[in-house]
């Protein structure tokens, strides 16, 4: 009966042993694993919960269904199977349940479950980040949904204007640079007298005696 009842383990991911406790099929998610850009595949593990568990009809129907007997029938079979597997771990034998693990007697009399390896369904798959150049997709201005394109066209002409006004700004602030360097220029090489910023050429003023001439 170990085969039937690791089937209906596999089936429901539980079976409940009067006297030994519940086994349950423990399934791991899948995890992301960077480092080597894949994602790891689901795992699967046996896990026995100790307590009082009583036998479940729809396992009894099951059994019957295999062996087309009746259900009282395959609760008497289910029974002594389980009143068997107790007796043996009492008297200190180890069973090995393909699929499941290995029960045996601990030193307090309790029994003991080491679970066997249960292979993954599925395969581990590589996980590579896809890059798409001009990919639209939607994104949230304050209450609205736009699309990227949308987006980049609305304020890209404010950022080419912003640019512009700092190269005008840079070209103002080159030319006043420049201007003051050249004054500067001029005037350490000219002096700072007033006479230097004037016309160098000399008036002479016309005497009397040349003045009185010109008078009728």
């Amino acid at each position: 009966m170990y085969k039937e009842l690791y089937q209906y383990f596999l089936l429901h991911r539980e079976l409940q042993l009067p006297g030994i406790g519940t086994f349950l099929l423990e399934r791991q998610p899948a995890e992301i694993d960077i480092a080597n850009r894949g994602i790891i595949a689901p795992s699967y593990s046996v896990a026995l919960h100790h307590g009082s568990v009583t036998g479940s009809r729809r396992l009894y129907q099951w059994l019957a269904s295999l062996t087309d007997g009746s259900e009282s029938d395959a609760v008497i079979r289910f029974n002594d199977f389980v009143f068997g597997v107790k007796k043996s771990i009492q008297e200190g034998n180890r069973i090995d349940w393909t699929g499941l693990g290995t029960l045996s007697r601990g030193l307090a009399g309790e029994i003991r479950f080491e679970p066997a390896t249960v292979r993954s369904f599925t395969t581990s798959i590589p996980a590579t980040k896809v890059l798409r150049e001009n990919a639209d997709h939607l994104v949230r201005v304050g209450e609205q949904d736009r699309t990227s394109t949308t987006v980049v066209n609305v304020y890209q002409p404010e950022t080419e204007v912003a640019q512009k006004s700092g190269k005008s700004w840079i070209l103002i602030v080159l030319l006043i640079i420049a201007a003051i360097s050249f004054i500067g220029y001029y005037f350490s090489v000219h002096g700072v007298a007033p006479a230097s910023a004037g016309s160098r050429s000399t008036i002479n003023p016309a005497s009397p005696a040349e003045n009185s001439r010109n008078i009728p």
